[in-house]
């Protein structure tokens, strides 16, 4: 008997400020996980040239391959 498998990968952008997503994200994996960064203070800073804002004009981003129906 052959089976067959199929792997669906997928990438993701998480922007998260104050780290409690990608914290919880972690902890998932691994239970005992603490973040030492959490209160400590954060860079407060408005920048011109930011990825997200230019990434229509650089694509920075893009997906590749094709889509599979779920």
């Amino acid at each position: 008997m052959i089976s067959n498998f199929l792997l669906h990968f997928e990438d993701k952008l998480m922007i998260d400020y104050s780290g409690i997503y990608s914290t919880d994200l972690i902890k998932k994996y691994d239970e005992s996980y603490e973040n030492n960064y959490l209160d400590k203070p954060r860079l407060d800073k408005d920048y011109f040239n930011s990825l997200v804002k230019f990434n229509f004009f650089r694509s920075y981003f893009s997906k590749e391959g094709s889509s599979i129906n779920r």
